[in-house]
């Protein structure tokens, strides 16, 4: 046999088969590894989507029907005078997938239209939206706070959980999933106090 520095022509092929099987492995378990860092990434972005989504939501949604008075005033407002948190639907999305809501962003004590302290958020298209510029949730021109490139959302819902004379409680659900990747989904589920409503 041709012996090349001590290795024979076999030997050499041996050990060419088990490198490139090596490889073929190697490259294999790269991919697979890769692919479901992909998958982790996706998930872990929906989830940070709707954590964003959550604390946006609650930091409004808990100041509805807030209005600065001096408290012996506020203490004397009756339940019956409070605001209301309005749910309804944009066009043809699902029962209770919009609600809007009013309070005293600024604290100069009453509720204006400019600087507009209207608020709103609804499901329309895949996205959660909020209101600007005093819109209903029939009304067009809202503005995007999900992305339908990254997150397709395909349940958005506020119910009541608890009406008192304290307030009432609100749990908020979302639903969706990754445009980029099918398969890919979250859900979270959150409750938000509300103090000045009824």
């Amino acid at each position: 046999m041709l012996n090349l520095r001590g290795f024979s022509l076999v030997e050499l092929l041996v050990a060419i088969g088990i490198a490139s099987t090596l490889l073929v492995i190697a490259s294999r378990y790269t991919a697979f590894f890769y692919s479901e860092l992909v998958k982790i990434n996706q998930s872990v972005a929906i989830e940070a989507e709707f954590q964003a989504l959550q604390h946006v939501i609650t930091a409004h949604l808990e100041q509805a029907g807030y209005v600065q008075k001096p408290i012996p005033t506020q203490l004397a407002v009756s339940y019956a005078n409070l605001p209301t948190v309005d749910i309804s639907s944009f066009g043809t999305e699902a029962p209770n997938s919009c609600f809007t809501f009013s309070y005293d962003q600024n604290s100069d004590g009453v509720i204006t239209l400019s600087p507009t302290e209207l608020f709103g958020f609804r499901l329309r298209d895949h996205a959660i939206e909020y209101s600007v510029a005093n819109r209903n949730c029939s009304q067009t021109f809202w503005q995007d706070l999900t992305d339908t490139k990254d997150v397709l959302v395909s349940e958005f819902s506020i119910t009541p959980l608890n009406v008192s004379t304290w307030g009432v409680t609100y749990e908020i659900f979302v639903k969706g999933s990754s445009s980029v990747l099918s398969g890919i989904g979250a859900s979270t589920k959150f409750v938000v106090e509300v103090a000045n409503v009824r």
